[in-house]
């Protein structure tokens, strides 16, 4: 399928909630509607992980900061000579830092990571060397500059480490710490605030005669988990004021709104028909299974999300659209979800001209499994599943054997 043209902000001015959308063309116009949040505070490294970063950042220092040895062996002084090395008296292990040569024709111990004599030609490992008394032979000639590590090989001062947007790991913070930022502060962005709600007024938080709210708590793990601070709105009931008072609260608490439920147009789609009236809302119909409702808007300045009601539909819209949009409003990419190409276990059909996700599985010989039955009231299908299959518009059948793209739950939920 070829690539949709990239929308502009423009042709998505108008609510258009009659002509169904595909899937590609409603990524393009989030792309496109949402901004990052303004603002750069420093944090040390230490409290960094999972931060986005605010601007580019540079090497602080050269990695490694010195030459040094990569094996436990024989630093040997230059130039090479033909005959057996001579073994000087002494080691140099890691923390030491040598000023003298070691000499032409002689061999100096050295343990790996330590620093190298200035006249280093090579360090040969234990393996190829035997000793006898002070003489130092070597099965083979050895090599210019082998096992040496050489200073700024790996990171030069001053060269670019990280971009601006890039949201931290586990191993950034090593990169960072190596290259002189291990006490330094970082220059990020404000951490996101996300403001949360469920709606519907079959819903219940707890258990009696009605629906329980099992949206709120997994959109809450689902945003949590990428780092950002979760303000609770709670169950709204349905009612314009309600609504509104939630809303306005929102705005001075958060950078961003997620709703589910209501997103529709029906009769009592409260939160649709609030922000309809009062906002320019982006309210898609979505040629997608599960998650057809989608909906977009700004309320005092802060981008409202707002995902189906349905549990299976409102997660699957969650990873889709609100996740990849929330990351760019956190000062990152517009990042959608990878893909992978892997072999189908199973049989299904489906209309061509929608797009399906599957709750899927991956075994261990490396197919996958699909959840069964495949309806999207079926919640039990999304502690099943450990990825989403994705077939595109124009795959009507699959077949055990068919290629597919599956995406992995795990970078956003794990």
């Amino acid at each position: 399928m070829s690539p949709l043209p990239r929308p502009s902000v423009s042709r998505f001015a108008d609510c258009d909630s009659d002509q169904v959308r595909r899937v590609d063309w409603v990524l393009d116009a989030l792309d496109a509607q949402i901004a990052p949040i303004d603002g750069v505070e420093f944090r040390a490294p230490d409290h960094a992980r999972g931060r986005v970063l605010a601007r580019a950042i540079a090497a602080l220092r050269h990695h490694p900061i010195a030459d040094n040895a990569a094996v436990d062996g024989y630093a040997l002084g230059g130039p090479p000579t033909e005959s057996s090395y001579t073994i000087r008296p002494g080691s140099i292990a890691a923390g030491d830092h040598p000023t003298h040569p070691v000499g032409a024709g002689l061999a100096l111990r050295i343990m790996t990571g330590a620093t190298l004599p200035p006249d280093t030609y090579a360090v040969v490992p234990d393996e190829v060397c035997s000793r006898a008394g002070p003489a130092l032979h070597i099965a083979r000639p050895p090599r210019a500059g082998e096992n040496m590590r050489l200073q700024g090989e790996d990171i030069r001062q001053g060269a670019p480490l990280l971009p601006a947007g890039r949201r931290l790991r586990a191993t950034d913070l090593a990169l960072l710490a190596a290259a002189g930022w291990g006490h330094a502060p970082l220059p990020l962005r404000p951490k996101l605030r996300v403001a949360l709600a469920s709606t519907g007024r079959e819903l219940a938080a707890t258990a009696d005669r009605r629906v329980i709210d099992s949206n709120r708590p997994m959109l809450r793990a689902l945003l949590e988990q990428q780092g950002y601070d979760v303000v609770d709105l709670g169950l709204l009931p349905d009612d314009e004021g309600s609504l509104r008072a939630a809303l306005d609260a929102a705005a001075s608490q958060a950078d961003a709104i997620v709703t589910s439920g209501g997103a529709s147009r029906g009769d009592h789609d409260v939160v649709a028909r609030l922000l309809l009236r009062d906002s320019p809302v982006l309210n898609w119909r979505v040629a997608m299974k599960p998650g057809r409702p989608l909906m977009l808007t700004h309320w005092k300045g802060l981008p409202v999300f707002g995902l189906p009601g349905n549990p299976v539909a409102a997660y699957t819209c969650a990873i889709i659209f609100a996740l990849p949009a929330l990351a760019k409003r956190a000062g990152g990419a517009f990042t959608r979800p990878t893909a992978y190409t892997l072999p189908a276990a199973f049989s299904h059909s489906k209309p061509a001209g929608r797009r399906e996700y599957l709750r899927a599985r991956l075994r261990p010989d490396g197919a996958l499994d699909v959840f069964k039955p495949h309806g999207s009231n079926r919640i039990s299908g999304l502690a099943y599943a450990d990825g989403l299959i994705d077939l595109p518009e124009d795959v009507t059948t699959v077949a055990p054997g068919d290629s597919l793209r599956y995406i992995p739950l795990a970078p956003w939920d794990y």
